[in-house]
């Protein structure tokens, strides 16, 4: 345990998948990444790979880089070719997330934890559902007694059609297909998931789908009608100013909260479940800074984490005479989710 925070006793270290700009979708989004600390690791600070300890408290915070716009799924041994051009890319993100974990092993004795808390927010949050099993496997092969679990940030991300607004070929499930094509994300996803998907195994990407096979413990930070989310997979054209909506695309937005529930529930409710969530309906790409029940989202995951006798919190909005009792949505004005119009003014 010396190296990890200057032997902090107990050693808790949270790590954290760090969300860089989401994915990216084809070749020539890849290679236009390729420069940037989105996609090579040349650009990135030095902090990157260093852990960093609270002086106040024995958690200690490493950053992941995943930097193949793939969630740290990607791995062929050959450069991939960019069509209509000379230059190849290198997928390599599930080599970088072990990489990393070998130097969190060798210099900082990751498996003398008491508690590995797996976190990250958006692509992190992806990776988290993604990867979670394999770090927990990795602890273990290392003999290591941590205690794992995690706790994916806006990560749940959808696997539905869009609005209607764009091409019915232009969707995020497919474009996620791609990825995991792509990149031959096959050899970094659950085993069990893609034998259970057949021909659809890329839909083990998907967080809808890869979450139903994760073994280790999580609990989610997660909103019900995520913006990245209604931007982005429902391609709702005014998302970036939901209060300027028109009446179409605002009964669009509260349309998604009932989607996204349809692909919540089989999780929420899996038998022998020990998964856990704080639920939100904000306009947020993220987690609200409201309460539900009286807790913030970490008090509620401080809970949960303690073993409570609760672990889902979910964030009703006003029903019909005014009473909170609607899973609809969305119920806020923003990050902290005051009283949102229905519909809004214009």
């Amino acid at each position: 345990m010396s190296n990890i925070c200057n032997s902090l006793t107990p050693s808790h270290l949270r790590l954290h998948l760090t969300f860089r700009g989401g994915w990216c979708y084809d070749e020539l989004d890849c290679k236009n990444r390729s420069t940037t600390r989105l996609g090579s690791s040349s650009t990135w600070p030095a902090a990157a790979a260093n852990l960093s300890c609270s002086p106040t408290s024995n958690i200690g915070y490493f950053n992941l880089w995943y930097g193949d716009g793939a969630s740290f799924t990607g791995y062929r041994s050959d450069p991939w070719p960019v069509p209509g051009t000379n230059d190849q890319l290198y997928f390599r993100g599930i080599r970088n997330l072990d990489a990393s974990l070998d130097h969190l092993f060798s210099k900082y004795n990751l498996a003398d934890v008491e508690l590995l808390i797996v976190t990250g927010g958006s692509a992190g949050g992806l990776s988290t559902f993604l990867h979670v099993d394999h770090i927990a496997d990795r602890m273990a092969a290392a003999g290591s007694k941590a205690v794992v679990r995690g706790n994916p940030v806006c990560g749940y991300f959808l696997d539905a059609p869009n609005d209607g607004s764009q091409p019915m070929n232009v969707t995020y499930p497919l474009r996620m297909q791609y990825v995991y094509n792509m990149q031959n994300s096959t050899g970094s996803l659950s085993p069990e998931c893609q034998s259970v998907y057949g021909i659809d195994a890329w839909k083990c990407i998907m967080a809808p789908h890869a979450a139903k096979f994760v073994k280790t413990p999580w609990f989610a930070f997660q909103s019900r009608t995520d913006t990245w989310q209604l931007g982005n997979i429902a391609m709702i054209p005014c998302t970036s100013d939901p209060l300027k909506c028109p009446t179409d695309q605002w009964e669009q937005i509260k349309a998604y909260s009932p989607t996204f529930m349809d692909q919540w529930y089989p999780i929420m409710y899996a038998p022998d479940s020990k998964n856990g969530a704080f639920l939100d309906a904000c306009l947020i790409h993220g987690s609200t800074s409201s309460t539900i029940d009286g807790l913030t989202n970490s008090q509620a995951f401080q809970q949960w984490l303690s073993g409570g006798n609760k672990s889902w919190w979910t964030m009703l909005c006003p029903g019909p005479d005014g009473t909170p009792s609607d899973l609809t949505g969305p119920c806020d004005r923003g990050k902290t989710c005051l009283p949102f119009p229905n519909p809004p003014s214009l």
